[in-house]
């Protein structure tokens, strides 16, 4: 009995000792893992490429007589220098200068290519006039007789490209800009010119019973009129003269001696005009009295310098250059060292007119054919484009009023 005792004794110690060695049942947490940062700091992004603009590309064409056949024949001998053909000359000098425009012109991204289209033989300018090649310019210069102009002004028209003609012309077209005054633009510009200026003086327009002497001076009054009528003048309206009726009698009964006389010449007949200007410069002592002319006046030979001077005489043109621009005179020194000639009003205008359009040839500009984009970029000193309605595209309108002084011809404020 003892002995069981013992046994049970010994088997409840093992049992506790065992139970003692087991490990205890511990509450399991549950860790969210923890996203690891990266350093942003360091780590290099590629910028972005900036997209390049589309290269723009032109081709300007020049329609003109070069006679570049004739003039690029070698001397009879070594002994004589080779002569540029007179006719040639213009049309040259306006390429010239059309050229050192685009080689001076730094722009990115445009390209320009000048071709030449010699029109000096008429045989061949014809065949070009009817084919497909000159119209494949985007901007055309034409200089050629104003007779071949409504033929190219159609074609052009037709292929749609802008055409820029180096004369003057009646023609009218919306893709058609002319870089100097017709008549008509430039009577309309001196008559409101006068109006401008001579608000108190009287005005008497004198022109003889010739048919167009009779027209223009008759317009030339009219508009003359209808300026003065714009301007709220006190000025009477003009007083009209038919010299051939009323001779040198009448136009001095016509003068007024309370008040300065102008005294409008429509004549262009040097034969006519040298007398009266003498006689007018007779009594200028008597009256006072000034003389406006007509551009043809500024070739006159034997009207007496003294007499236009002492009459104040004014003319108006389109074709003077100001060389108190310091552009143009810039550009004339330019021209002169590169060409070893005195530019023409044609190397100015080449110039300057390809600088205008270049300016605005653009990828970005389609509508640069509209000449009203371009109108701002063009010399103040040598253009003025305005435009009649949307059929009549553009013409430059700009004149120059000259007066005699000093043995010269002097720029008069507009």
């Amino acid at each position: 009995m003892k002995f069981k005792s013992i046994g049970f004794l010994m088997a409840v110690i093992i049992i506790c000792l065992f139970s003692l060695c087991k490990p205890k049942q511990s509450a399991v947490k549950t860790i969210t893992p923890v996203a690891e940062k990266k350093d942003t700091s360091k780590i290099e992004v590629e910028p972005t490429k900036p997209v390049e603009p589309e290269t723009a590309e032109y081709n300007i064409g020049f329609l003109m007589p070069f006679h570049l056949d004739e003039n690029l024949q070698p001397p009879v001998n070594d002994l004589e220098e080779k002569e540029i053909l007179l006719s040639s000359i213009p049309s040259l000098q306006f390429y010239e200068g059309a050229k050192m425009a685009v080689d001076s012109f730094k722009q990115e991204h445009l390209k320009i290519n000048l071709k030449i289209f010699d029109s000096g033989d008429s045989a061949k300018l014809e065949t070009m006039i009817r084919g497909i090649r000159i119209y494949n310019s985007d901007l055309l210069f034409v200089n050629t007789s104003s007779t071949n102009l409504t033929g190219i002004v159609k074609n052009a028209e037709h292929n749609k490209t802008a055409l820029v003609y180096a004369q003057s012309a009646s023609t009218r077209n919306q893709h058609l800009l002319t870089c100097l005054p017709n008549n008509q633009t430039m009577i309309i510009e001196m008559a409101d010119y006068i109006a401008r200026h001579y608000t108190k003086e009287k005005i008497i327009v004198v022109y003889r019973d010739v048919k167009k002497e009779k027209e223009l001076g008759e317009w030339f009054a009219g508009r003359i009129d209808s300026s003065l009528a714009n301007e709220s003048s006190t000025t009477d309206k003009c007083t009209q003269l038919n010299y051939a009726i009323e001779k040198t009698e009448g136009l001095l009964k016509k003068l007024d001696k309370a008040k300065k006389n102008l005294i409008v010449i429509a004549s262009s007949d040097e034969a006519f005009v040298s007398p009266l200007i003498n006689t007018l410069a007779e009594n200028s002592e008597t009256y006072r009295l000034q003389v406006c002319g007509l551009p043809t006046w500024e070739n006159f030979e034997t009207v007496s310098e003294v007499s236009l001077e002492k009459l104040q005489t004014i003319i108006f043109t389109s074709s003077f250059i100001n060389y108190g621009d310091a552009e143009l005179l810039q550009f004339r020194k330019e021209f002169i060292s590169k060409y070893s000639a005195d530019p023409l009003l044609q190397a100015y205008q080449g110039f300057y007119l390809m600088k205008g359009f270049m300016t605005t040839m653009n990828s970005d500009n389609k509508n640069w054919k509209d000449f009203s984009k371009a109108e701002k970029n063009f010399n103040q000193s040598l253009f003025n484009f305005s435009k009649g309605n949307a059929d009549n595209g553009f013409e430059n309108s700009h004149i120059s009023v000259l007066k005699f002084a000093d043995y010269q011809l002097q720029l008069q404020p507009y």
